[in-house]
């Protein structure tokens, strides 16, 4: 697995397309719907991670650590205004804590930011 984290609009996508050009894209929600096989770019993970607030961080080590040939794109949450409301700030330990594990047992991580690429791992 590939982790392609960065702020919104900084390029995540069009650098994992890059990546993968015949990979097929595919949000988060749909990935789970759909048997995909082959090389996936998985989108909008911060989104489908949101909307499951009991079960996501669950859901996602469970799917993605077992190993698969999948380029997963998580907007950086942590580095800016921490948010004012509670369900928010958990929100974003969540999300941020269960990135650290994905980002540990990813093959590489990439953070991209004004359209440029910056390998962390």
């Amino acid at each position: 697995m590939i982790l392609i984290t960065g702020g919104k609009y900084q390029g995540k996508l069009e650098f994992a397309k890059k990546c993968a050009s015949s990979a097929r894209v595919r949000d988060m929600k749909d990935f789970l719907e759909e048997a995909v096989s082959g090389k996936v770019i998985v989108n909008k993970f911060n989104d489908w991670f949101r909307s499951e607030p009991e079960t996501a961080s669950e859901k996602a080590l469970e799917i993605f650590l077992k190993g698969s040939d999948v380029i997963l794109i998580t907007e950086e949450v942590g580095s800016g205004v921490v948010p004012m409301s509670e369900d928010d700030r958990k929100y974003r330990e969540r999300l941020g804590r269960t990135v650290n594990v994905l980002a540990e047992r990813s093959d590489a991580v990439y953070r991209v930011f004004a359209g440029i690429p910056e390998k962390l791992k």
